[in-house]
């Protein structure tokens, strides 16, 4: 980007010609370099220069990242597209907002042609449920979320799903997917049903007390058919966002490998996928409380927070990571844990193994490092919605060399 170009963005800014995210990145530039307040058209000739000479720099350094710290939200209304995360180099994150409306000036007609051999493209929804009989059903792809209710499974885009179900209306016709088979032990009138994504799918389901769930790729959830007793729980494997229907005569119970999560009415995220070492469980409004298996179970109770404490209670905007021995809470900015949910990624000094690995599972990829794996970090967005040559291409400024070989990412030094 030229310094021509630079002048062109800050007066479009001053003008209000400038799209939503040119307007958050002036305004997280202007702000983090201590110029908030300040007007571009009000400043002398010498002090523009001086800014845009500055701007100028930080654009074209591209292989260094820059770690800018939070700012306030200037402009709301788009911070889950651009504003609400820390800005890395601005020249990345100008290709990023490019990207957010489908323009990617550095690469032409196909981003990924010039640079791969081959593209792969992005993930898309889908996922099965599979009944406590055995019965696998495929869930159209064309459809973004099922409800489970009423002793029936119909998908929720037709008629606003769950509304008709608190109204007693039964599903019609061509909305019904499955009717629900009674009496497997579970309860008098229920059956335990397991919904799964794949790797590259992701689905929004509403349980039987209309609690939605949208399941991230290569995750599931299992629960009953309808509830009943004092709990309303459920198992996890991966990672899901919950919006829990409010029952304070039910607790809503989460169960994951190594935690139980408790809440009455709330919204949160848990990543508790098998063989990462940790779950993280992040709160973005209620309360929830969160119990440590290994210590409800005396096996080192004595590593969880203390020597007799088992559980703790999350507030908004804060995130538990749990190792299994010990429970770390820290202030984080919740919407970036539910980033996968809106369509994009987003990384706060994330390593590239971290980014890769995450990228991995949305792509259906593998990833191989021939030359070991390179110490670089990663902070920014990238959207979902690009193809995997597009989303590698937003990481070109690391000193890395990708290549996509069929179905795996090579990283080479």
């Amino acid at each position: 980007m030229s310094t021509k170009h630079i002048i062109e963005l800050l007066a479009r800014y001053e003008k209000g010609e400038c799209t939503e995210a040119e307007k958050a990145l002036v305004e997280q530039w202007f702000e983090a370099h201590g110029a908030a307040d300040s007007s571009f058209e009000q400043m002398d000739s010498d002090e523009q220069q001086k800014w845009v000479a500055a701007l100028f720099k930080d654009i074209n350094q591209q292989n260094e990242i820059k770690a800018i710290p939070p700012v306030k939200r200037l402009w709301p209304r788009i911070a889950v597209a651009a504003a609400a995360v820390a800005v890395m180099t601005l020249g990345v994150w100008l290709y990023y907002a490019s990207s957010i409306n489908g323009r990617h000036p550095d690469a032409g007609q196909d981003p990924g042609s010039a640079q791969y051999a081959n593209d792969i493209a992005p993930g898309k929804n889908g996922a099965t449920i599979t009944l406590g009989n055995g019965r696998v059903i495929q869930l159209s792809d064309a459809k973004s979320g099922v409800v489970v209710g009423n002793g029936k499974i119909f998908y929720s885009s037709l008629r606003g799903g769950d509304p008709s179900l608190r109204s007693g209306q039964a599903a019609q016709p061509h909305d019904e997917i499955a009717s629900i088979p009674r009496n497997d032990g579970v309860g008098e009138n229920s059956m335990m049903l397991t919904a799964s994504t794949t790797r590259g799918q992701t689905y929004q389901f509403t349980l039987p007390d209309g609690t939605k769930v949208w399941l991230n790729a290569d995750s599931k959830i299992s629960f009953p058919s309808q509830f009943s007793g004092r709990e309303r729980k459920i198992l996890l494997e991966g990672e899901a966002y919950f919006e829990v229907s409010k029952d304070k005569a039910h607790p809503f119970i989460v169960q994951s490998d190594g935690q139980q999560v408790t809440v009455l009415g709330t919204h949160f995220n848990i990543n508790a996928y098998r063989g990462e070492g940790n779950i993280k469980t992040t709160l973005l409004e209620g309360s929830v409380r969160l119990t440590n298996h290994s210590a409800v179970n005396g096996r080192h109770p004595e590593l969880v927070l203390g020597p007799r404490t088992s559980e703790i209670l999350l507030k908004p905007n804060q995130q538990a990571t749990n190792t299994g021995a010990a429970i770390k809470v820290e202030a984080v900015n919740a919407a970036d844990a539910i980033a996968w949910k809106s369509g994009r990624f987003a990384f706060n000094r994330a390593s590239l193994e971290a980014v890769l690995h995450e990228m991995s599972r949305w792509y259906n990829v593998d990833v191989k490092y021939p030359d070991g794996i390179p110490d670089e970090q990663f902070t920014g967005n990238i959207n979902r919605n690009n193809t995997l040559a597009q989303a590698l291409d937003i990481l070109k400024f690391m000193k890395v060399k990708f290549e996509i070989q069929g179905r795996t990412i090579v990283v080479k030094k």
